[in-house]
């Protein structure tokens, strides 16, 4: 009953703001049209004609106007918009469009330019957990990109606005980093001008790990300093309303345009919009309208959002203020109010240390409050919850207005008075380093990171709905306690009033004893009145109790559901990465235990940060129980050194298992010292040897032989003359065998490794029916010979190389031996990740 009362004065509230109805009418429809429409009703979605006529690396001529200049480490970006496209001799209309030029080349924004070059298309996510490169521009309706060969400009036609503007910028970026320098520079940059191409990519990793990485972004927190408080300045100078919101409206928008049109940007100018123009026409702010309007205006500018996480994260902490924070924080006032005794001092005034204590604690209702909104949305994006976070936020985000004022403060004074502007820059550098100090401190603590990965669509909403219940619970508490506090109110009166009469009474009865006796019976009653008052006050107490600990209890179990990894156990799951022209192998055992066989590229840049990391903390990896080497090629093993120097900030590795020493080169001893300098356990396996984890084995064939002809001796050997030279002959091979499914992993054994292979197959290996092989060598023609493939005869063949590699991998030769005996192939090529599930070692399932 409780339930549809509060849902009831809920839907009368909204019906009271038609504005606000309209608003989440609208805001239905267009997730409607979004989610179940797709490119039938969203233009954004559909392939642009570029991408349905013309092949990527072809050569097109492109015309289009310069609406944004990106400076890049090496090279130039200019976006151009309202573009024609030449291709042989056809011509598309392309609205948006990204000419990658010579960083050297003058172009302002504004200039119709004309380019030559090749066309490339943005990719699909390689890996679950990789990033989405093409749905992110795809939001931003562009669909392709030109490496252009030469570019002129047709027409010199100039934005002056937006050109002084970012005149304005450049040199107000100068102006920081001589104040503070290059490394402080830069970052304030970043948070005042969103800047963040220059910035140290270590720093910003610490401060996006420590989740306080909202502060190098422009913000809904900046605009919010920015524009309020500007806004408050001038209404003060002013004197007026109107003239103030003007003029603050107006240097928020020159802000804006300054530091570029993005999510948080346009929800935060509408809000303020909203907020400026109740004061200046004398109506109250409605919070509510405001954010469904934003929500509405940001989804009409931009359909696709939806699927950005900024959008959620922005929208989301708002949200957050509006309904979950206000609980909590009521919850504080009521637990500690300002008529508690103990926090008056002396003189009876509130003590200056429990109005701290307060604060703080409210600091933490909100920081809680936001942060239980935003846990699914962190989770989905980025897979992984920094607890400290909560904290770190209770001093970052109050120093952060006055970093911001600071910042300002000191870049005008940079110009007129020198060492004023001096001083406001040296306490800048102190915050920054405030901040550094604080994410160090958190990164060092036990537990700082919770790598939860990647929930399921089902657990969000489970989550939500249990969230959503346990407010209910929290706000029918405070109901009950707001009752009983003004029955208890009302009964003291009464109670008071009842005693001063029975008082009056004993002194004014007319004759002995007969006063007394009716003043005892009224004393009773008033007695008895309490004493219900005391039964139904303690029921209620009960009650409350019962709510509390029901909706802890309840909010613990969503947690739950939200972070578990559900369906995992009793199931090998099997992911060859997309890595490029490389090889990466991850395994999750039965009973949890996690495997990483190789990991590294020879074309993809920083793999191992890029697409190896992300891909782990997806499925939940926050430590790897054992990495396997198969040999020291960098293909194999430069990803896996990446995780080892990020240690700190990604994905841990406990053990590093490498090869028999015989077959180590100076690349396998080098990642074995590195390994150790990072306090990694390092271990040698031999063949014959395995790993065991429930019903699931990986045993290492080779290099080296387990049974040559000391085989009926007590313990195998290996030839005394036997020799191993390092290289892809020696490498790793491991057997991975879970109930009656088998998988054979070869690394790029070739020549005489194989040939030794396909004997010791054929000897003890004989009766075994190969589900899966990792094909050796990245399908090279060198490898996977007839007789080794005829030895095998696998079910699948996966093969792992990079598309359009300049090895010509795989080779045709190879695909047709694999074909001959009956394999089906998939490759990472044209597939990206392949993933193979068994579960209770009989039922398997490939896809990809």
């Amino acid at each position: 009953m409780k339930g549809r009362q509060i849902l009831s004065m809920c839907l009368c509230k909204v019906k009271n703001r038609q504005l606000l109805s309209v608003c989440l009418v609208v805001l239905a429809v267009i997730t409607a049209a979004i989610l179940c429409g797709e490119d039938r009703l969203i233009r954004e979605l559909r392939p642009s004609p570029l991408e349905t006529s013309v092949l990527p690396g072809e050569t097109v001529t492109v015309q289009g106007q310069v609406y944004r200049v990106e400076a890049k480490p090496e090279s130039q970006a200019l976006y151009l918009k309202d573009n024609s496209i030449q291709y042989q001799k056809k011509l598309f209309q392309e609205s948006r469009i990204i000419i990658y030029t010579d960083p050297d080349l003058q172009v302002d924004m504004g200039n119709i330019v004309r380019a030559k070059g090749k066309v490339f298309f943005f990719q699909n996510a390689r890996n679950p957990g990789n990033f989405d490169q093409k749905r992110y521009y795809q939001i931003q309706d562009i669909h392709c990109q030109v490496r252009a060969m030469n570019v002129r400009a047709v027409d010199r036609c100039v934005w002056k606005w937006r050109t002084r503007i970012s005149v304005f910028r450049n040199r107000w970026k100068e102006v920081l980093v001589s104040g503070l320098g290059r490394e402080d520079g830069t970052t304030l940059g970043a948070m005042l001008l969103g800047e963040k191409a220059e910035m140290e990519q270590e720093l910003k990793t610490l401060y996006q790990v420590n989740g306080i990485g909202h502060i190098l972004a422009i913000s809904g927190l900046h605009l919010s300093f920015m524009g309020i408080g500007m806004y408050k300045l001038l209404r003060r100078i002013t004197g007026s309303y109107p003239v103030g919101g003007a003029f603050g409206i107006l240097f928020l928008l020159l802000y804006i345009l300054m530091i570029g049109l993005t999510v948080s940007a346009v929800r935060a100018l509408t809000m303020f919009l909203f907020r400026v123009g109740a004061d200046m026409t004398g109506r109250h702010y409605d919070g509510p309208t405001a954010f469904s309007v934003a929500a509405v205006v940001v989804l009409l500018w931009r359909p696709l959002s939806l699927y950005d996480g900024g959008f959620w994260l922005s929208f989301g902490a708002v949200f957050a203020i509006l309904t979950v924070v206000p609980v909590l924080q009521g919850w504080v006032k009521r637990t500690f109010p300002e008529n508690k005794g103990n926090k008056r001092g002396k003189s009876g005034r509130i003590s200056g240390l429990y109005r701290i204590c307060v604060s703080i604690v409210q600091g933490c209702m909100a920081s809680i409050g936001i942060n239980l909104i935003l846990l699914p949305v962190l989770l989905y994006y980025f897979f992984e919850f920094p607890i400290y976070s909560l904290f770190l936020n209770l001093f970052v985000i109050p120093l952060m207005s006055v970093l911001l004022f600071m910042g300002m403060a000191g870049s005008l004074f940079f110009v007129c008075f020198l060492p004023l502007s001096g001083a406001c820059f040296w306490i800048c550098g102190g915050i920054l380093r405030l901040y550094e100090m604080g994410c160090n401190l958190a990164l060092n603590l036990p537990g700082a990171r919770f790598v939860a990965g990647k929930p399921e669509i089902w657990q969000i909403a489970a989550y939500y709905g249990i969230l959503v219940i346990v407010m209910l619970l929290l706000r029918e508490k405070e109901r009950l306690r707001e009752y009983v506090d003004d029955v208890e109110g009302t009964e003291s009166k009464k109670y008071k009033t009842c005693r001063r009469g029975i008082a009056a009474r004993k002194h004014v009865g007319r004759g002995p004893g007969s006063g007394m006796q009716k003043n005892a019976v009224r004393e009773s009653d008033v007695s008895v009145q309490k004493n219900a008052v005391s039964k139904f006050d303690a029921g209620i107490q009960r009650r409350m109790t019962r709510l509390g600990r029901f909706a802890i209890m309840l909010g613990m179990a969503g947690i739950i559901v939200l972070t578990h990894r559900w369906g995992e156990r009793g199931k090998l799951t099997t992911v060859v990465l997309d890595v490029g022209q490389g090889d990466g192998i991850f395994m999750r055992g039965p009973e949890g235990g996690t495997y990483l066989v190789d990991g590294g590229s020879s074309d993809v840049k920083k793999v191992g940060q890029y697409r190896i990391e992300p891909f782990l903390k997806s499925q939940g990896v926050g430590m790897i129980d054992y990495v396997l080497i198969s040999h020291g090629d960098s293909d194999h093993v430069n990803g896996v050194e990446e995780l080892m120097e990020r240690q700190n900030i990604g994905v841990k590795i406990k053990t590093l298992v490498l090869p028999m020493q015989e077959v180590w080169d100076e690349a396998l001893a080098g990642i074995a010292e590195k390994a150790k300098e990072y306090g990694i356990r390092v271990v040698v396996i031999e063949p014959g040897q395995s790993i065991k984890e429930g019903d699931m084995t990986i045993t290492c064939i080779q290099p080296g032989n387990p049974g040559t002809e000391a085989e009926n001796r007590e313990s195998e050997g290996r030839d005394a003359d036997e020799e191993y030279e390092p290289g892809n002959a020696s490498s790793m091979v491991l057997a991975v065998k879970f109930g009656e499914f088998d998988m054979l992993l070869t690394g790029d054994v070739e020549g005489k490794g194989e040939e030794q292979l396909t004997k010791q197959l054929e000897k003890r290996y004989w009766d075994c029916r190969w589900e899966i092989l990792k094909a050796a060598h990245h399908g090279s023609k060198n490898s996977s010979s007839e007789e080794f493939l005829r030895q095998v005869k696998p079910a699948y063949a996966f093969i792992s190389a990079g598309r359009e590699n300049l090895y010509g991998h795989p080779h045709q030769e190879t695909i047709e031996r694999l074909t001959d005996v009956g394999s089906k192939i998939y490759s990472t090529q044209g597939n990206g990740a392949l993933i193979v599930e068994v579960e209770d070692g009989e039922t398997m399932k490939v896809g990809k």
